[in-house]
């Protein structure tokens, strides 16, 4: 039996850059704490809490409840997703310092959005209202934004002169795609900009051919994490013998009867240390 591991696994360039500046600052002896959880990985995490991360809970700092005062000679990390003007604001009131580690194409949907919100456009964005970088988007124009994600949603859409679609840079083409034409049908001006990452774009269709490829695939992620959900079900389409696992102990050894080759992979949150790790384990489990 081979356990193989998805050669294109690992972080994604913002998650890796967010992390690196982390990392960086803390080996110049600098206190550093992330605007929220800089990654959907508890193992990573524990990790950069071990070298010294701290972390500050974003919706009680946004509620006054963590000042100035408590972040006394310490760098506030702004995670990949970005933040909204107004919690921007709020940072430079209270003069604390920042690391801003936003995703560059987090920040061109920033800028795409207040252009177009400035011409009088009312913003469609097509991605998980919860989801903290669509949070942040949200700001930037907040009066004329709808967030649409399921099928139908699309009936919230009143009659509109001019409409900017864009998508949350993680969700999958398709539901991008299903929008566009939907929308297209009852707006009389639509800028469609497809802001999907396209390195994220590529790896869904890498993890739906590496599922492909091994008869039995193991996906390590956090549940928590919104882009490891979608490559999942993709793989899991692709690979009914495919199973999500947070942890060591999830692991079955049954999944294993009869398999020729096992692939280990994991969405844009996971690291590739952790895949290793995974890796050790199951060829101890079996005896490889």
């Amino acid at each position: 039996m081979k356990i193989n591991i998805d050669a294109y696994a690992g972080f994604c360039p913002g998650v890796r850059k967010a992390i690196q500046l982390a990392e960086q600052q803390i080996k110049a002896g600098k206190k550093v704490a992330a605007l929220g959880s800089l990654i959907h990985n508890e193992r990573e995490l524990e990790r950069l809490r071990q070298l010294g991360l701290n972390q500050i809970d974003q919706d009680q700092f946004e509620k006054g409840k963590a000042t100035s005062g408590s972040l006394n000679e310490t760098l506030l990390l702004i995670r990949a997703h970005g933040i909204s003007p107004q919690l921007s604001e709020q940072i430079k009131t209270q003069n604390i310092n920042c690391l801003d580690a936003t995703c560059s194409l987090v920040t061109r949907s920033q800028k795409l959005i207040q252009q177009y919100c400035e011409q009088g456009f009312e913003i469609v964005i097509v991605g998980k209202k919860d989801h903290p970088e669509v949070k942040a988007l949200q700001g930037y124009c907040q009066d004329r934004v709808l967030v649409v994600f399921y099928r139908g949603d699309e009936r919230k859409i009143l009659q509109k002169e001019k409409v900017l679609l864009i998508a949350q840079t993680t969700i999958e083409e398709d539901r991008f795609n299903y929008f566009t034409k939907k929308i297209m049908k009852g707006v009389d001006e639509l800028v469609v900009k497809n802001t999907i990452c396209p390195i994220v774009k590529n790896r869904q269709q890498q993890v739906v051919n590496f599922s492909k490829q091994n008869d039995v695939v193991v996906f390590v992620a956090s549940r928590n994490s919104s882009n490891s959900k979608i490559l999942f079900e993709l793989c899991r389409k692709s690979n009914p013998r495919c199973h999500f696992v947070s942890s060591i102990a999830e692991i079955n050894r049954e999944w294993f009867s009869e398999a020729n080759s096992i692939g280990l992979t994991g969405g844009a949150s996971t690291p590739v240390w952790q895949l290793l790790e995974f890796k050790k384990l199951i060829e101890h489990e079996l005896n490889l």
